[in-house]
């Protein structure tokens, strides 16, 4: 499967995606924070999300080509719909997984007329309140250049040991091909995702809102999903929580592709 990576260009920002399928609903999933770009995943991403594409158009975005210092969440969000615009996407059906999570509650705040449906996976409405020292520690290792420690490091949090041991090869890896201006951006994201909160706006998402966590995510620990559809305080908000998947539980978890699916066509 050839996938091919468009870029939408307007005069403040770069911002690259990919699109598959040829439903008639619109699929629109924005990834975590990563070390290299998603990009790199298009053609795994669009087998993993076969499923959809008899019904759906699925887009994947990337984050921006040059993330500025004080970079926010909510200026993703706002470029993200600057996007959306540009291609008329209406009636969304959102999924953002971690920082995209955060990213897709902005958008659900500020944009609720784009919104069809939104699922939350593994994601905080507040990470000072959640994410301890793990992203602290993420930054730490880029600004010290100490790369391949970063790649395990961040690995290690986010996956269950059993996998994180298969990939440890691979991250390792990985740290010889990542480059300084791919370490700067993680920089400024990490730090954009530390200032995160929308514990008091939450509630003015009206979507139907699922979000999945897992009882053993390192990153955000046991509670943060549970929060998210507490603060939003509405019968249209439903928490699922895995077990023994990690943070990472949206690649882990065998089921969870149709646990989307199922959310998605109720």
């Amino acid at each position: 499967m050839s996938i091919n990576i468009n870029t939408y260009n307007s005069k403040d920002f770069s911002l690259r995606y990919f699109c598959f399928g040829n439903g008639k609903k619109t699929f629109l999933m924005i990834p975590g924070l990563s070390i290299k770009s998603v990009m790199y995943s298009a053609e795994i991403i669009a087998q993993n999300y076969q499923q959809f594409n008899d019904e759906y158009t699925v887009y994947v975005l990337d984050t921006r080509e040059d993330v500025p210092e004080n970079y926010s969440i909510r200026q993703m969000s706002e470029e993200i719909v600057e996007l959306i615009n540009h291609l008329s996407l209406k009636d969304i059906y959102l999924f953002g997984a971690s920082m995209g999570g955060m990213v897709s509650m902005h958008m659900s705040i500020d944009h609720p007329e784009l919104i069809r449906k939104l699922l939350i996976g593994s994601s905080s409405s507040c990470v000072k309140c959640d994410a301890g020292n793990n992203v602290e520690r993420w930054v730490e290792l880029a600004k010290d250049n100490r790369i391949e420690e970063l790649c395990l490091c961040f690995g290690e949090n986010i996956y269950p040991q059993e996998v994180y041991e298969q990939y440890k090869g691979a991250l390792s890896e990985m740290a010889k091909s990542v480059n300084e201006k791919e370490v700067e951006k993680f920089i400024r994201l990490s730090n954009a995702v530390k200032d995160f909160d929308v514990r008091d706006t939450l509630k003015n998402i009206d979507c139907p809102v699922l979000a999945i966590g897992s009882k053993d995510d390192k990153v955000f620990g046991p509670d943060a999903s549970v929060k998210i559809v507490e603060y939003i305080n509405k019968q249209t908000a439903q928490v699922y929580m895995y077990d023994n998947y990690g943070h990472a539980a949206y690649d882990v978890a065998p089921d969870y592709k149709q646990r989307i699916y199922e959310f998605f066509n109720e």
